[in-house]
């Protein structure tokens, strides 16, 4: 069973807008001077999780330096490990790396050794694995399925057995979840008054956005632009087969399928759908709003995101490009969540999951 702290934080409140900031973390020391592999590690080993390969994991990271060998914060090892960290390789060492069979690099550099990141690591056993950085998606999916929280779990290291890859820097307010996929706003926001993203503590009180709500019961083709599929084929949390499959129309042609409408949703932090493999131009709008509005820019099977924070009244999804093919869309994610038909998600810890400060004690 996991231990749950859910009152000790190694954060305090800022004075003038309320906002959590980081006062204390604990150091690994991947480096040092007789070689790059230096020493400090936690693990855990675990069974009975509880989400069959879905769950969630949050901490804060600061980088001690960017070195010729491969750093890794988190990894876990059940059959086959996967892992979160900063890349060895040249021409990779600022950028992370989401690996679990093969590698995924991130797109947006992570050179300052100064600041705090905030990493999420968001898993679905049903899509595979999202990484967000600062509220931002990093990855749009890792599709392979053995993610697992079964076994040893380590942080600051790779594994026990062969190269360590330890990991040289700080980590501070690491929470697993077990059984739940959530997105970075459960862990952090927006500092109101500085706009800088800040540390949330979690509460494993209330509901996801998935509170018993029939999701499809709001979803309309007024513009026939719907092949096959159904809007509950949409919302039962399969994204590899079922969904909604639409037509594909010219830029000029704004014609979208209706998959909500009529709703009230507050959204922290983002929104996402996702899209089959070879839909380059796939579009998502939000609230009739051409300025909120998110495209595939790749004909990578996965998540799209748009950074968002206010209330969603109506989503729609489009194929956007030319005209004769079509494309699938198999779900739709708010603030990290897929959206399920008739599905009460309540918050909790899970029976794997747990909460470290990190805090130096």
């Amino acid at each position: 069973m996991g231990i749950l702290l859910p009152q000790l934080a190694p954060a305090s409140e800022d004075r003038v807008s309320g906002a959590q900031v980081i006062t204390s973390s604990l150091k690994f020391n991947g480096h040092q001077s007789g070689g790059v592999h230096g020493y400090g590690h936690l693990r855990r080993t675990s069974s009975g999780a509880s989400g069959a390969g879905t769950f969630t994991i949050s901490w804060w990271a600061k980088r001690g330096g960017m070195r010729n060998d491969w750093q890794y914060m988190i990894a876990g090892d059940n059959g086959s490990l996967w892992g979160v960290g900063f890349p060895g390789s040249s021409g990779q060492r600022d950028s992370l790396t989401l690996f679990n069979g093969s590698h995924q690099y991130s797109a947006a550099r992570f050179r300052d050794n100064s600041g705090w990141y905030h990493i999420v690591l968001n898993v679905n056993s049903g899509s595979g694995a999202q990484l967000w950085v600062n509220g931002e998606l990093q990855s749009n999916t890792n599709t392979n399925a053995s993610w697992n929280l079964n076994n040893t779990m380590y942080i600051g290291k790779w594994n026990d057995s062969g190269t360590p890859h330890n990991y040289d820097g700080y980590l501070a307010q690491y929470t697993c979840i077990d059984g739940l996929e959530l997105g970075p706003s459960y862990f952090a926001e927006t500092d109101p008054l500085t706009g800088a993203w800040r540390p949330k503590r979690f509460y494993a009180e209330g509901t996801t956005v998935n509170d018993g709500t029939v999701w499809s019961n709001s979803s309309s083709d007024p513009n026939s632009v719907k092949n096959s599929g159904n809007a509950n084929q949409l919302f039962n949390g399969n994204l590899s087969s079922g969904g909604v499959v639409l037509s594909q129309r010219s830029t000029s042609n704004t014609a979208y399928y209706v998959a909500l409408d009529g709703v009230s949703i507050p959204c922290n932090n983002s929104v996402a759908f996702y899209s089959a493999n070879g839909a380059s131009t796939a579009t998502m709008r939000i609230n009739g709003d051409d300025n909120l509005k998110v495209e595939a820019t790749s004909t990578t099977n996965g998540w799209w995101a748009l950074n968002y924070e206010g209330i969603i009244t109506k989503i729609e999804l489009g194929y956007l490009d030319g005209s004769g093919s079509s494309n699938t869309y198999y779900g739709i994610q708010i603030d990290g969540v897929t959206l399920i038909d008739s599905t009460t998600q309540n918050l909790a810890f899970g029976n794997a999951g747990f909460y470290l400060p990190l805090d130096g004690n």
